[in-house]
């Protein structure tokens, strides 16, 4: 039987539909099995938002399985941490296979939560504390626990390592502004949880600037030759970082 599973989700195609409001769609996933490794082969799983679903999750995922790894890949559309209301993404990522044999969780979040919170129960100083603002002082507290718990959920399920992509970086510069802070967020919570290791994948002064475009038109998603500059960067960082990384690093 094939091994490897690709989870779909099935919805709107729009680029940052959590921050423009509308209805929330119905999540539905279709599992396709593909290619041929055996049983014993390590498993990887790459989750996160619609960049996962799109080029940089279909690239990396490909990547994996080339180097010898059954992939399992779930990418959804508006995915992040700061609406759980709308992508609640413990529940999301629990559909996805990780257990003792998963060499490593690649994980891409961010650009969806440039905007106020939702609270939890637990996140709430009063009964009726809906919303956090993203000036508040508590934006900050609130986002990097979320960030924290969910790589924790991974580690505790049995991943070996949890590979935290930080959001790239965008050509809109009000976004980028607040991509900043949750990239600070981001790597601060994977510092504090064993298994947890965040790459920066934005570009480097010694990195050539690229001759076709890298974003797509609307200034946010990556072309091809955007998510390929990506996961060039991601494997060369990581394999500096993490030494144990694996063989995906080299």
């Amino acid at each position: 039987m094939n091994s490897s599973r690709v989870f779909r989700a099935l919805l709107a195609p729009a680029s940052l539909l959590v921050l423009v409001g509308g209805a929330s769609p119905s999540l539905a996933f279709d599992g396709e099995r593909r290619g041929g490794l055996g049983v014993s082969a390590p498993r990887a799983a790459v989750v996160g938002s619609s960049s996962v679903k799109g080029v940089l999750g279909r690239l990396i995922e490909s990547e994996l399985e080339r180097k010898g790894y059954r992939v399992d890949r779930l990418g959804v559309v508006g995915a992040g941490l700061a609406r759980p209301d709308y992508r609640d993404m413990h529940a999301l990522v629990a559909k996805v296979p990780i257990d003792a044999d998963t060499a490593a969780v690649f994980i891409y979040l961010g650009v969806n939560d440039a905007q106020s919170i939702r609270l939890l129960p637990e996140d709430r100083q009063t009964t009726d504390q809906q919303w956090l603002k993203w000036n508040d002082p508590r934006w900050s507290v609130v986002y990097r626990r979320r960030a924290q718990r969910l790589f924790e959920s991974l580690c505790r399920r049995g991943a070996r390592h949890v590979i935290v992509m930080l959001p790239v970086e965008v050509m809109k510069p009000r976004l980028e502004r607040r991509l900043r802070r949750i990239r600070a967020l981001q790597r601060q919570a994977a510092e504090r949880v064993s298994c947890a290791t965040a790459i920066s994948t934005v570009r480097d002064g010694a990195e050539l600037i690229a001759d076709e475009p890298t974003r797509r038109k609307d200034g946010i998603h990556l072309t091809k030759e955007g998510a390929r500059r990506v996961w060039e960067r991601v494997k060369r960082r990581a394999a500096l970082a993490l030494p144990s990384a694996g063989r995906w690093a080299r």
